[in-house]
């Protein structure tokens, strides 16, 4: 297997980028960069990690999702698809503006006055006085 097919299989296997990095001592954006752009130029020994880690993970079997991270998402659910020939649920009716951000501003910048060209002068430039003979 390449080194690309190695790391893709170690994540549809459920592990992360993190645990690969773990298991392997190989840099997690190094990693990021063989799975995504599957690196040639991969040295010996980080093929050789990868390629250990891979049988291991196949012995122990698939991992168990994680529970998500961060906050909860806010988006509201999709809506249930309508049967044919039947009315739509009523729904509650949507907010008449979205609030605003903390600290954010409703007034626009001021324009820009526009660039005015000149002509740039032509004949000696003048030189100022203290360099005259």
């Amino acid at each position: 297997m390449k080194p690309q097919e190695l790391v893709l299989a170690l994540r549809a296997l459920g592990l992360t980028q993190k645990q690969i990095q773990k298991r392997t001592g190989i840099p997690q954006p190094t990693i990021s960069k063989i799975g995504r752009y599957g690196d040639r130029d991969v040295m010996l020994r980080t093929y050789d990690a990868l390629r250990a880690a891979y049988e291991q993970q196949l012995k122990e079997g698939p991992v168990a999702p994680r529970a998500p991270r961060g906050r909860p998402s806010t988006r509201a659910a999709p809506a249930e698809p309508v049967a044919p020939g039947s009315a739509p649920a009523a729904s509650a009716p949507a907010p008449a503006s979205t609030p605003a951000r903390a600290g954010a501003s409703s007034r626009r910048r001021p324009a820009l006055p526009p660039v005015v060209l000149r002509p740039f002068p032509r004949g000696p430039l003048p030189w100022p006085a203290m360099h005259r003979d």
